[in-house]
């Protein structure tokens, strides 16, 4: 309605804690639930971060590219794999990858990396990556260390 009523101030006065996806894992971690499409970052047990996220979208592709100079096609499924996995490594800013540029990506299994985008819908849609709203991006960086869990559940139904 754009407008903020009672029932919109009370939600944002109590809110409801995310469910956790993973009883017992580790005080530090990320959980990614596919089925909601949001982010969850528990530090030292405590929630300290939550966001919507966009991931892949299930949708076979074929991208053309140019990479390490020369133009090449690529072709996949464009899924966010279920599974448990760790933070590896990072870049600051804006990175080139074959499929697109990447704000501030944090990798955590193989090519596939949490990272800042201009286009977050509120359904899947990138190529496998979970992608973050851009302000996201630029603090969480500094939130999340290397070697952190990551734990992607779920699936989302169009």
């Amino acid at each position: 309605t754009s407008t903020v009523a009672r029932r919109t101030w009370q939600a944002l006065e109590s809110p409801l804690a995310p469910k956790v996806l993973v009883p017992g894992g580790k005080p530090t971690r990320v959980e990614v639930n596919l089925t909601t499409q949001v982010m969850v970052l528990y530090v030292n047990g405590a929630v300290r971060l939550i966001s919507h996220t966009s991931s892949g979208s299930g949708i076979a592709y074929c991208e053309t590219a140019t990479w390490e100079g020369k133009t090449q096609r690529f072709c996949g499924d464009a899924r966010t794999p279920t599974g448990d996995y760790k933070t590896t490594w990072r870049r600051d800013g804006w990175h080139k990858s074959y499929l697109g540029q990447l704000y501030n990506p944090i990798f955590f299994n193989g090519g596939i990396a949490f990272h800042g985008a201009l286009s977050v819908p509120l359904a899947p849609a990138s190529h496998g990556c979970v992608r973050l709203p851009m302000h996201v991006a630029e603090v969480l960086p500094g939130l999340l260390g290397t070697g952190v869990p990551v734990h992607v559940r779920g699936r989302f139904a169009r």
